[in-house]
């Protein structure tokens, strides 16, 4: 029953020598499809992907004036930045930018577009909008921060908020990133590469030399015959005996 079981298991030896040769045998290979492959994503990333801009305007919400602050109301005026930040992607906020900018598009197109960040034991909060247009994103953003310090002070009965910095239209794009999606398409063409040629390795269950006869059937080798002869002269010499007789 042993020698049964040890007959039917198959294990695979990898040689990390022998590997290695294999893969830089074809590292001519493993660099063409990586440099076709950045290149593909890299035209495919200027030519076809629109670029998109974004602006950021940011807002503070300052305590009522005259009023000293106790850790209680500290705390509780932490608690309404982060309540004050949640509606800023609220209907009350973006539909009356959606009129006042006259803009084609709905409620939910337009919060796709925004992303609303409230930093670390601050008081502020940065409305940031992405747009095909540069200065329409700075204009939305804007627009964004002016409803919500509205808001902010209908709904939750305090002074109006501040406005500490508004948005201007951004010079560059922010999407999409050229280097980051070249970088990300070498690295799988790399290991794409390298992962077929290791597969093929390892798949490869043939015999080339009289050290894997005696490896995988256990046999010995008496002779082993040349296919063909490296010696100019030799076979020169082979060809007259042949003429001869």
């Amino acid at each position: 029953m042993e020698n049964n079981i040890n007959n039917t298991e198959e294990t695979v030896e990898i040689d990390l020598g022998e590997l290695f040769h294999v893969i830089w045998s074809k590292i001519w290979i493993i660099i063409a499809v990586t440099v076709v492959c950045a290149a593909i994503i890299g035209n495919v990333t200027y030519f076809l992907i629109d670029p998109t801009y974004t602006a950021s305007s940011t807002v503070y919400l300052l305590p009522r004036e005259g009023e000293a602050m106790s850790q209680v109301e500290m705390q509780i005026g932490t608690q309404m930045t982060n309540d004050a930040a949640k509606l800023a992607k609220s209907k009350s906020v973006i539909e009356p930018v959606l009129k006042d900018l006259k803009l084609q598009m709905d409620y939910e197109e337009l919060a796709k577009k925004v992303s609303v960040d409230n930093p670390t034991d601050t008081r502020l909060i940065d409305i940031s909008v992405r747009d095909a247009d540069p200065q329409m994103a700075a204009d939305i953003s804007n627009a964004l921060a002016d409803s919500l310090c509205e808001q902010v002070a209908t709904i939750m009965k305090t002074d109006r908020p501040t406005i500490a910095e508004r948005a201007v239209a951004p010079d560059k794009p922010s999407a999409p990133s050229m280097k980051k999606n070249v970088v990300i398409a070498a690295l799988l063409g790399l290991f794409a590469t390298m992962a077929v040629i290791v597969i093929q390795y390892i798949l490869d269950d043939s015999i080339k030399t009289a050290e894997d006869v005696e490896k995988y059937l256990q046999l010995n080798t008496l002779a082993s015959i040349p296919l063909e002869f490296s010696d100019d002269s030799e076979t020169k010499t082979r060809k007259k005996i042949r003429k001869k007789k």
